[in-house]
């Protein structure tokens, strides 16, 4: 049969098949439009996902913790004679070691610290307050105020916008500059020690950012004046120093992997947003490439 004859039978088919010609041909239209969106949805549902990563952690930064034996979780026979220590907390020994590793910089421990009050400045009203030590270089959503390389400078504070019509601040440039007294005891308030009141000055005020995963409205303070306060509330405890975990920058973001695996050579549980991301990516993968499937 030749090539014109081909081409005569099929018109006719076409034309004596309308229905099933239109039906196909919408078949093609959806399959392809299915196709693109889901690409297109992909694409964006990763660039989304990737902004809300580096507005909720630092892509250089490294969180360590103990290692958890998880093989034998029974418990085990009293000795009165056997001095046990804790498995899932760090010493100043781990600190140490960390920081001889390769690639790594700005070791920071997790400090424990609290706050009994805060007052503004002179004035005598006693409020509660949550308190955060800002140790990576995590993007903050300010109102106003600007962080240095996102590091709070020692002796300064973040307050959250939440605080400023309670503490009589008109708005968040008023609060700029101000002074907030931050009372600390002095180990245990059982102990009856006066503690002290620190004074620090708002550098900045924070605000919730709809791209944060988790938000608390807390005053925030630097690595340095978190460690001072730390040393304060504990000296004369007799208490070894032991951290929840350690924060650690790698030297830049592409050496945050091998600098993982190095630290859990040594015997360290080791967390990474990059391992949030790729597990998230992970789903999105999954979702886009089936609704292409179903397209193709």
């Amino acid at each position: 049969m030749k090539t014109r004859d081909i081409v005569r039978r099929a018109g006719r088919s076409l034309r004596n098949a309308k229905i099933r010609t239109l039906l196909t041909s919408l078949a093609i239209s959806v399959g392809a439009f299915t196709v693109t969106v889901a690409l297109a949805a992909g694409a964006g549902t990763q660039d989304y996902t990737n902004n809300l990563i580096k507005n909720n952690g630092d892509e250089s930064s490294i969180f360590i913790f103990a290692k958890t034996d998880t093989q034998d979780q029974t418990p085990k026979t009293y000795d009165p004679n056997k001095v046990t220590t804790d498995k899932n907390v760090l010493t100043d020994a781990d600190v140490r070691k960390i920081e001889k590793t390769a690639d790594i910089q700005d070791v920071t421990p997790m400090y424990s610290i609290n706050p009994s009050y805060m007052m503004r400045g002179s004035d005598t009203t006693k409020y509660q307050t949550n308190l955060a030590i800002k140790s990576d270089r995590m993007v903050m959503t300010l109102a106003a105020g600007t962080l240095p390389d996102n590091q709070v400078p020692a002796g300064k504070v973040v307050m959250p916008e939440e605080y400023l019509s309670v503490l009589g601040f008109k708005n968040a440039q008023d609060a700029m500059g101000k002074t907030l007294l931050v009372h600390f005891n002095k180990g245990a308030p059982s102990r009856g020690d006066a503690g002290e009141d620190r004074s620090f000055t708002v550098v900045a005020v924070s605000k919730k950012s709809s791209l944060q995963l988790r938000y608390q409205p807390q005053l925030t303070i630097s690595a340095s004046d978190g460690k001072a306060i730390y040393d304060y509330q504990r000296a004369g405890s007799g208490q070894p120093n032991q951290y929840g975990g350690v924060t650690a920058r790698a030297s830049s973001v592409a050496k945050v992997d091998t600098l993982k695996k190095a630290i859990e050579d040594e015997g360290y549980t080791v967390q990474s947003l990059k391992d949030i991301q790729q597990t998230l990516f992970q789903f999105i993968d999954v979702a886009k490439w089936g609704a292409a499937g179903f397209g193709f």
